[in-house]
Protein backbone atom coordinates (compact mmCIF):
# COMPACT_ATOMS: atom_id res chain seq x y z
CA UNK A 1 0.00 0.00 0.00
CA UNK A 2 2.85 2.30 0.39
CA UNK A 3 4.28 1.99 -2.94
CA UNK A 4 0.72 2.08 -4.43
CA UNK A 5 0.50 5.43 -2.64
CA UNK A 6 4.08 7.16 -3.34
CA UNK A 7 3.33 6.08 -6.89
CA UNK A 8 -0.22 7.55 -7.22
CA UNK A 9 1.11 10.99 -5.20
CA UNK A 10 4.02 10.90 -8.46
CA UNK A 11 1.01 10.33 -10.68
CA UNK A 12 -0.80 13.46 -9.46
CA UNK A 13 2.45 15.48 -9.35
CA UNK A 14 3.35 14.80 -12.98
CA UNK A 15 0.18 15.26 -14.59
CA UNK A 16 0.11 18.64 -12.27
CA UNK A 17 3.15 19.46 -13.61
CA UNK A 18 1.89 18.61 -17.24
CA UNK A 19 -0.73 20.93 -16.48
CA UNK A 20 1.16 24.01 -15.87
CA UNK A 21 3.89 22.83 -19.10
CA UNK A 22 0.65 22.99 -21.51
CA UNK A 23 -0.74 25.70 -19.76
CA UNK A 24 2.35 27.89 -20.26
CA UNK A 25 2.97 26.70 -24.26
CA UNK A 26 -0.83 27.81 -24.24
CA UNK A 27 -0.30 31.43 -23.37
CA UNK A 28 2.79 31.69 -25.56
CA UNK A 29 0.47 30.84 -28.84
CA UNK A 30 -2.05 33.33 -29.96
CA UNK A 31 -5.49 31.70 -30.49
CA UNK A 32 -5.83 32.51 -33.95
CA UNK A 33 -2.89 29.52 -34.96
CA UNK A 34 -5.06 27.04 -33.09
CA UNK A 35 -7.71 25.66 -35.28
CA UNK A 36 -11.09 23.98 -33.46
CA UNK A 37 -9.37 20.36 -33.42
CA UNK A 38 -6.37 21.69 -30.99
CA UNK A 39 -9.44 23.57 -29.05
CA UNK A 40 -10.66 20.65 -28.79
CA UNK A 41 -7.56 18.51 -27.92
CA UNK A 42 -6.25 20.61 -25.53
CA UNK A 43 -9.48 21.04 -23.60
CA UNK A 44 -9.70 17.58 -23.35
CA UNK A 45 -6.04 16.83 -22.55
CA UNK A 46 -6.49 19.94 -19.51
CA UNK A 47 -9.63 18.07 -18.36
CA UNK A 48 -8.00 14.78 -18.07
CA UNK A 49 -4.81 16.15 -16.38
CA UNK A 50 -6.36 18.22 -13.69
CA UNK A 51 -9.10 15.50 -12.90
CA UNK A 52 -6.74 12.74 -13.05
CA UNK A 53 -4.62 15.04 -10.30
CA UNK A 54 -7.39 14.45 -8.02
CA UNK A 55 -8.21 10.92 -8.97
CA UNK A 56 -5.26 9.52 -8.31
CA UNK A 57 -4.48 11.57 -4.91
CA UNK A 58 -8.37 10.44 -3.51
CA UNK A 59 -7.62 6.59 -4.93
CA UNK A 60 -4.98 6.25 -2.19
CA UNK A 61 -6.34 9.30 0.66
CA UNK A 62 -8.88 10.08 2.12
CA UNK A 63 -9.23 13.32 0.60
CA UNK A 64 -12.72 13.94 1.17
CA UNK A 65 -11.64 14.72 4.72
CA UNK A 66 -10.07 18.23 3.56
CA UNK A 67 -14.19 19.22 3.45
CA UNK A 68 -15.77 19.36 6.45
CA UNK A 69 -18.18 16.82 7.27
CA UNK A 70 -21.45 19.13 7.54
CA UNK A 71 -20.24 19.47 3.69
CA UNK A 72 -21.14 16.00 2.92
CA UNK A 73 -24.43 15.76 5.04
CA UNK A 74 -25.84 18.81 4.05
CA UNK A 75 -28.18 18.03 1.29
CA UNK A 76 -31.04 19.64 0.30
CA UNK A 77 -32.54 16.26 -1.20
CA UNK A 78 -35.48 18.89 -3.66
CA UNK A 79 -32.79 20.67 -4.95
CA UNK A 80 -30.65 18.13 -5.60
CA UNK A 81 -33.72 16.22 -7.43
CA UNK A 82 -34.87 18.99 -9.50
CA UNK A 83 -30.86 19.42 -10.47
CA UNK A 84 -30.66 15.70 -11.22
CA UNK A 85 -33.73 16.06 -13.41
CA UNK A 86 -33.60 19.17 -15.32
CA UNK A 87 -29.97 18.42 -16.04
CA UNK A 88 -30.92 13.90 -17.06
CA UNK A 89 -28.09 13.28 -14.76
CA UNK A 90 -30.20 9.78 -14.92
CA UNK A 91 -29.01 9.64 -18.80
CA UNK A 92 -25.33 10.02 -17.67
CA UNK A 93 -25.56 7.77 -14.91
CA UNK A 94 -27.15 5.38 -17.59
CA UNK A 95 -23.77 6.08 -19.81
CA UNK A 96 -21.86 5.34 -16.86
CA UNK A 97 -23.51 2.29 -16.14
CA UNK A 98 -23.18 0.83 -19.89
CA UNK A 99 -19.53 2.28 -20.62
CA UNK A 100 -17.79 0.97 -16.83
CA UNK A 101 -20.07 0.43 -14.30
CA UNK A 102 -22.30 -1.65 -15.80
CA UNK A 103 -20.27 -4.88 -15.43
CA UNK A 104 -20.65 -6.23 -11.78
CA UNK A 105 -17.26 -6.55 -10.75
CA UNK A 106 -16.60 -3.02 -11.40
CA UNK A 107 -19.51 -2.37 -9.11
CA UNK A 108 -18.66 -4.04 -6.51
CA UNK A 109 -15.88 -2.38 -6.34
CA UNK A 110 -17.70 0.63 -5.33
CA UNK A 111 -21.04 -1.05 -3.60
CA UNK A 112 -21.27 -4.71 -2.33
CA UNK A 113 -24.91 -4.50 -2.56
CA UNK A 114 -25.51 -5.56 1.05
CA UNK A 115 -26.61 -3.48 3.74
CA UNK A 116 -22.81 -3.84 5.33
CA UNK A 117 -21.30 -2.15 2.23
CA UNK A 118 -22.85 0.70 2.86
CA UNK A 119 -20.50 2.74 4.54
CA UNK A 120 -18.01 2.15 1.94
CA UNK A 121 -20.22 3.11 -0.60
CA UNK A 122 -20.78 6.30 1.09
CA UNK A 123 -17.14 6.72 1.64
CA UNK A 124 -16.56 6.31 -2.18
CA UNK A 125 -19.21 8.94 -3.48
CA UNK A 126 -17.62 11.32 -0.75
CA UNK A 127 -14.17 10.76 -2.53
CA UNK A 128 -15.83 10.69 -5.93
CA UNK A 129 -17.47 14.03 -5.31
CA UNK A 130 -14.70 16.08 -3.49
CA UNK A 131 -11.99 14.78 -6.61
CA UNK A 132 -15.08 15.97 -9.04
CA UNK A 133 -15.50 19.48 -6.72
CA UNK A 134 -11.83 20.20 -6.83
CA UNK A 135 -11.33 19.47 -10.09
CA UNK A 136 -14.44 21.47 -11.11
CA UNK A 137 -12.97 24.31 -9.50
CA UNK A 138 -9.70 24.58 -10.60
CA UNK A 139 -10.93 23.35 -14.38
CA UNK A 140 -13.72 26.65 -14.08
CA UNK A 141 -10.57 28.67 -12.77
CA UNK A 142 -8.58 27.37 -16.12
CA UNK A 143 -10.71 28.44 -18.08
CA UNK A 144 -11.45 31.80 -17.01
CA UNK A 145 -7.80 32.01 -17.40
CA UNK A 146 -8.13 31.13 -21.12
CA UNK A 147 -10.74 33.28 -21.60
CA UNK A 148 -8.47 36.49 -19.96
CA UNK A 149 -5.82 35.10 -22.07
CA UNK A 150 -8.16 35.51 -25.33
CA UNK A 151 -8.29 31.85 -25.87
CA UNK A 152 -12.12 31.95 -26.13
CA UNK A 153 -12.97 28.51 -27.84
CA UNK A 154 -10.57 26.66 -25.68
CA UNK A 155 -12.60 28.28 -23.04
CA UNK A 156 -15.53 27.36 -23.73
CA UNK A 157 -14.32 23.23 -24.28
CA UNK A 158 -12.68 23.27 -21.36
CA UNK A 159 -15.68 24.69 -19.64
CA UNK A 160 -18.35 22.26 -21.04
CA UNK A 161 -16.03 19.37 -21.34
CA UNK A 162 -15.77 20.30 -16.93
CA UNK A 163 -19.71 20.30 -16.75
CA UNK A 164 -20.00 17.10 -17.80
CA UNK A 165 -16.71 15.24 -16.09
CA UNK A 166 -16.96 16.37 -13.22
CA UNK A 167 -20.23 18.61 -12.29
CA UNK A 168 -22.57 15.90 -13.48
CA UNK A 169 -20.62 13.13 -11.21
CA UNK A 170 -20.32 15.61 -7.89
CA UNK A 171 -24.69 15.44 -8.76
CA UNK A 172 -25.21 11.86 -8.61
CA UNK A 173 -23.20 11.01 -5.71
CA UNK A 174 -25.14 14.22 -3.86
CA UNK A 175 -28.17 12.44 -5.28
CA UNK A 176 -26.68 9.04 -4.14
CA UNK A 177 -26.76 10.71 -0.62
CA UNK A 178 -29.61 11.81 -0.11
CA UNK A 179 -31.47 8.94 -1.68
CA UNK A 180 -29.83 7.18 1.07
CA UNK A 181 -31.01 9.87 3.55
CA UNK A 182 -34.11 8.65 2.99
CA UNK A 183 -33.35 5.18 4.98
CA UNK A 184 -31.60 6.94 7.68
CA UNK A 185 -33.94 9.08 8.81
Amino acid sequence: MVLKKIAFSFFSLFLFYQTVQVLIAISKTAPTLLGPIENLLYSFFLNLCITGIFAFIGFVYPTHKLLADTYYKKINRDRINSIYAILRVSAFRYLLLLLFWGQKIQRKKFFSGKKSGLKKFIYQTKQSEFGHLAAFICLFITSVYLLIIGHLSMALWVFGINFIGNFYPIILQRHHRARLSNFNG
